[in-house]
Order: C-alpha cells, then structure tokens, then sequence
C-alpha cells in the first residue's frame, strides 16, 4: 500500500517521513569523514616529519664523527667531500631521506672559537612533502645545523 504524503491542499497527511532515519548515519558520516581522515593524515605528517628531523641529526653525527676520524688520521677533507659524504650518508639506509628534496651546506666557521681545531657548520634543510595540500597546508621545512670541530695539527 502507497502512502500518500500531501494532501491535496498541500498539508502533511503522514507525518512518518519526520521519523524517518535509516539515511542519517551515511549522512552524518559523509559530514565527519574528512575531518577525521584529515586529522590522522595529519598525526601521520607529523611523525614523518619527526622521523625526518631524527634522520637528519643522526646524519650530522655520522658526519661529523667521519670527519674526526679522518682528520685525526691525516685525511684533510674538503668541505666539498664533506658535502658528497653527507648526502651519500643521508640517502642511504637507514636515513633514507630524498635526494631531491635535501640542501646541504657546509662551510667554515667565520670566527674559529678554539685555538688549535678548525670549526666548520654543517647545515642541513628537507622539505617533508605534505599529503595534507587538498586543506591548504604547504610542504613542511626542516632545517639542522651543526657545528663540527676537528685539529688542524
């Protein structure tokens, strides 16, 4: 049997499709979803984010203990070999961070603060690609640096 909504005049004869909900739970998760499936894109972005910045100061260590052992060996390195050393280092595993994506820079100190060591910093900057540009949040910019010290004698 068919239930007639309108009257002829256009006043509700049932009053059931008031009652109605079996649409209401796709609907009210149709309005939710992307909130929440924003919101753990973003927790997932934030840990890629902080594994990244650890990979980069893992990176700067192993720098910087490759570049002591060479010099106190005898090895002089050039701040261009340090630069070749340190994206090898940081694209490889465990690091694993995109060659594409990273700048690295590493230059003397203009003021040596200790007598008898050369300073040189070891900059290091990564853009985290966002997974989240469909709400307008743009690429992530990391940014590390280091100061390494090594004899001159």
């Amino acid at each position: 049997m068919r239930r007639r909504l309108f009257h002829s005049r256009g006043i509700f004869r049932d009053r059931s499709l008031f009652r109605e909900r079996s649409g209401v739970t796709s609907i009210e998760f149709a309005l939710i979803a992307p909130i929440v499936i924003s919101l753990m894109m973003g927790v997932v972005e934030f840990g890629i984010s902080m594994w990244s910045y650890n990979a980069m100061r893992s990176v700067a260590v192993d720098v910087s203990r490759y570049a002591t052992i060479n010099y106190t060996s005898g090895n002089k390195l050039t701040n261009d070999q340090l630069t070749a050393y340190t994206r090898a280092r940081a694209i490889d595993s465990p690091y694993s961070l995109v060659s594409s994506q990273l700048n690295i820079s590493v230059t003397d100190a203009t003021a040596q603060q200790i007598s008898g060591a050369r300073q040189m910093n070891l900059s290091l900057f990564y853009q985290v690609p966002s997974m989240l540009q469909m709400v307008g949040l743009p690429d992530l910019r990391l940014s590390y640096t280091r100061p390494i010290y090594v004899t001159t004698s």
